[in-house]
């Protein structure tokens, strides 16, 4: 319990923190890689051309049911669907 004089202060303080400020060295700090943000559109591309290349009827039904167009999340994974087809191709060929 002794750290409890500390941890109210810290609290007290951070209330009049510049949340902008803040939100930058957050970001700075927790920046992914290189690597992480390659490994991310890799699987991202990945999973649009799996999406589009599927026979299965109802796979955008589902899609939907998972994330819905309501919230900003479900919109960003629905707005994947529309990278051109083009783009991904002129990906592929970058990839060798």
């Amino acid at each position: 319990m002794t750290r409890l004089p500390a941890l109210r202060s810290a609290i007290s303080a951070a209330r009049h923190i510049d949340e902008d400020a803040q939100l930058a060295r957050l970001q700075q700090a927790h920046a992914p890689s290189a690597a992480q943000r390659a490994a991310a559109h890799d699987r991202a591309c990945a999973l649009v051309r799996d999406i589009r290349g599927a026979d299965t009827p109802g796979l955008m039904e589902v899609f939907l049911s998972e994330y819905g167009l309501s919230t900003k999340e479900g919109a960003d994974h629905f707005g994947l669907l529309w990278v051109p087809k083009e783009w991904i191709a002129a990906q592929r060929k970058k990839q060798g």
